[in-house]
């Protein structure tokens, strides 16, 4: 089927579909307003119910903190005691009830005139008067308490008789520690009410029992308060079908609970009669709750409510009509518009199709042509744009393909170089006869050409580092003027080598101390430096230094060489990563592109810019360094006076010899094992060795038992078994307290701060300079580890 035919066929389905869609939305109205009705019914009934019984809650609960008063409970069971010292008790409450009983109504015995003016009594009344005032009426026609033997102790009035252990009340309170009464009219209070009985408990053991007359008028206030101003009948009774109240007023004293034996009940327990008949012919909704949430309901009450129906569904009859004459109309005017819409969608539709197929065929050129502001006319623009971009992503494929391509050889030929240099040297070096001069050449070559790996590898790493936004900068005091300084001494053998000079200037005296990452800084200016030298063949390379007050203080460090240049169109491409002037500066100079990349990430971090500027008389380069605080005010502004500052620094020497020392080397990679402890056995160190932190323990327990403790452990930190992170960890537990030093390759600071708060005292890093690994074992065993001793 074509789509003209689907849309038109889909249209006017649409269109008459509107006739059961306007029947089902007048009965679902109509049935929606009915079931709101019945949810309104049944919240209120429920939530009417929950508040009637709250307020009965309420009282027992003051009743309940009331009963367990101190001075209240002193009275009962001083009463209970009393009792207790009779001789024979029944017979004397049975006494005391009979006289009780046979005093007029009108007047009172000794017995009586006792228990209305004792201190339980006016304990009891100063609690009903205070109730009282609270809610602004008589809550409570009469309280009394009784002792365990069910005799009176304090009342607030007269009671029929003394004596109530034979009262069903009294009896059902003992035994479940409360009990509410049916409603009745109580004649000594003249209310009606409901009998809110307690058991009282002292220590664990029956003490007694209260019983409060409660005045259920804040009930019928509820119920008149929550059918003010509507129609809603609200009928509260208990459990014999007795009305409490009807704020209808209906006559009928009792309910018909017939009618509700075969309603369900919903989710909160109330049933629900639909569309029930009233007497005067309304429709209603009807909903009963007989229970509460949460709330004793001893009472059985009840509440049914009434909603008249007719005039809320009124207007959902109106509705229903009105709908009805919509969907006439609307569906002459739907099918005219599907017609018109599935031809003309049609069209268009059919042109992005086509349009496709020729894409598809390589057509890169055809564009579709709708002019449309829908969102026909906007995939046909952003179909144009795909085809237009398509050839640039072609392009760009291309593009990066031969990047990679090139990025691969420059690497490939970057790590083969060093490598075949220090496979030929170690060749050579196997054969014999060879003079200490041409042996030390060889050894020079090893060494020069693993720094250059070594290098290489530490430039991939920070990269990767900085895209992936792991990299950290540090802000420590550092002087300018000095680590430029520092980079000209680094390099001036590699610059004499080609006969450049390599000097240091200064345009402007630079503080003395600033505020940012010396090593970062560094890393930049021999990156600068030694690209300076590569591409300069006659002349010399120059660091200028200068200081930028402004508002964001910074030193300028300029590296200006007389080499080769860079033509304009080329600047930008010479700092993105993997990338070059050209493929001939790779092919001349070597090196894989990363230097100015991270370079220029780096002086971002460091709150400044790398920037260049060529010409055929060479390059300048130019980083700055925002200073951020300045640690000292003291300048620097020439050579001399930068080699008096550091004139009075001395090359720190290798120790020759350390003799005696005993030390525990842990390390898995068996090379790794015999270098380090060729390194320490040749200055007369006593080295033990262990594979891993397990054998590493036990060495160490070995040694101390035998009085012969080791002096320093050099520990790494990956290892099976028991890692170098555990293993310290047991050793500083267990009392150890001579220097510990990690052995890692991860040289970044986390990884050193880790090790430095995790109980090691150094962190050496791989690969290991012996003259450095020396120098740190006989720093570390020349003093005292005052702070693990202490410890």
């Amino acid at each position: 089927m074509r789509l003209r035919t689907k849309l038109l066929a889909g249209s006017l389905f649409m269109a008459f579909s509107l006739w059961p869609v306007a029947w089902y939305a007048e009965q679902a109205s109509r049935d929606a307003l009915e079931d709101l009705l019945v949810e309104r019914a049944t919240h209120q009934a429920s939530d009417v119910l929950d508040e009637v019984l709250r307020v009965e809650d309420n009282h027992l609960h003051d009743l309940e903190v009331f009963v367990q008063q101190p001075q209240f409970l002193q009275h009962v069971t001083a009463s209970n005691e009393d009792f207790e010292r009779m001789k024979d008790v029944r017979s004397e409450i049975d006494r005391l009830d009979a006289e009780w009983r046979s005093t007029p109504e009108h007047a009172l015995s000794p017995t009586m005139v006792e228990l209305l003016e004792n201190d339980c009594a006016a304990a009891l009344d100063s609690y009903q008067e205070v109730v009282g005032r609270q809610h602004g009426y008589a809550v409570f026609g009469e309280i009394f308490v009784t002792n365990r033997f069910g005799a009176n102790v304090g009342q607030t009035g007269r009671t029929s008789d003394f004596r109530q252990d034979d009262e069903e009340w009294w009896q059902l309170a003992v035994e479940r520690g409360v009990h509410i009464g049916n409603l009745h009219y109580d004649h000594s209070a003249g209310v009606v009410s409901t009998d809110i009985c307690i058991r009282i408990d002292h220590e664990g053991e029956l003490a007694g029992v209260l019983k409060a007359v409660l005045d259920i008028r804040s009930v019928n206030q509820i119920l008149e308060l929550r059918a003010q101003g509507s129609d809603t009948r609200l009928v509260l009774f208990d459990r014999v079908g007795a009305v409490v109240h009807d704020t209808l007023g209906g006559g009928n004293e009792t309910v018909d609970m017939a009618r509700f034996a075969g309603a369900p009940r919903n989710e909160v327990g109330v049933s629900v009669l639909h569309a029930t008949r009233s007497q005067g012919g309304s429709d209603l909704v009807a909903a009963l709750a007989t229970d509460a949430e949460g709330i004793p309901n001893d009472a059985g009450w009840k509440l049914l409510v009434e909603v008249p129906t007719d005039e809320v569904l009124a207007p959902a009859r109106e509705l229903g009509r009105r709908i009805m004459w919509v969907a006439c109309l609307a569906t002459v005017i739907g099918s005219a518009l599907g017609l018109w819409l599935s031809l003309s969608t049609a069209r268009r539709v059919e042109a992005l199709r086509a349009a496709t197929n020729r894409i598809r065929d390589g057509e890169l050129a055809h564009r579709v042509e709708d002019g449309g502001q829908d969102e026909l006319g906007y995939l046909a623009a952003g179909f144009n744009d795909m085809a237009s971009g398509l050839e640039a992503a072609r392009q760009a494929v291309e593009t990066a393909r031969a990047a990679k391509d090139s990025f691969l050889a420059n690497m490939s030929h970057e790590i083969r170089t060093p490598l075949t240099a220090i496979i030929g040297a170690i060749d050579l070096l196997s054969e014999p006869d060879w003079s200490e001069s041409e042996r030390k050449a060889y050894f020079h070559t090893i060494r020069t050409s693993s720094q250059h790996l070594v290098s290489l590898i530490n430039d991939v790493l920070d990269l990767s580092k900085i895209e992936a936004g792991k990299l950290t900068i540090e802000h420590v005091p550092c002087s300018p003027a000095l680590l430029a300084h520092e980079v000209v001494e680094l390099l001036s053998h590699q610059a004499a080598s080609k006969g450049l000079e390599l000097d240091l200037g200064f345009e402007t005296p630079v503080p003395a101390a600033i505020e940012s990452d010396p090593t970062r800084i560094r890393q930049v200016l021999v990156n600068l430096v030694g690209n300076a030298i590569k591409f300069t063949d006659t002349g010399g390379v120059k660091i200028d230094l200068a200081y930028e007050p402004g508002a964001i203080p910074s030193v300028r460090f300029s590296v200006v060489d007389t080499g080769i240049g860079i033509d304009n169109e080329k600047l930008e491409r010479i700092f993105r990563p993997f990338e070059q002037a050209d493929m001939s500066t790779t092919r001349r100079f070597g090196g894989t592109g990363l230097g100015l990349a991270i370079s220029r990430k780096l002086a971002s971090a460091l709150g400044g810019e790398l920037s260049i500027r060529t010409g055929p008389d060479g390059s300048t380069f130019t980083l700055t360094v925002a200073t951020n605080s300045v640690a000292t005010k003291e300048v620097i502004g020439s050579v001399a006076e930068v080699e008096r500052y550091v004139g009075s620094e001395l090359p720190e020497e290798t120790p020759s010899e350390l003799r005696g020392l005993r030390v525990l080397l842990v390390e898995d990679v068996p090379v790794n094992r015999k270098l380090i402890a060729t390194m320490l056995s040749r200055r007369s160190v006593e080295v033990i060795v262990a594979e891993n932190g397990l054998v590493a323990l036990d060495l160490v327990e070995e040694a101390n038992a035998a009085g012969k403790p080791f002096d320093l452990i050099l520990m790494d930190l990956m290892m099976p078994e028991l890692d170098g992170w555990k293993t310290t960890s047991r050793l500083r537990e267990s009392g150890h307290s001579k220097p510990i030093v990690a052995l890692t390759a991860d040289a970044t600071r986390e990884t050193a701060n880790r090790c430095l708060g995790s109980g090691f005292d150094e962190v050496a890093t791989k690969p290991v300079r012996s003259a450095t690994l020396l120098r740190t074992v006989k720093r570390l065993t020349d003093k005292p580890n005052e702070s693990r001793e202490s410890a």
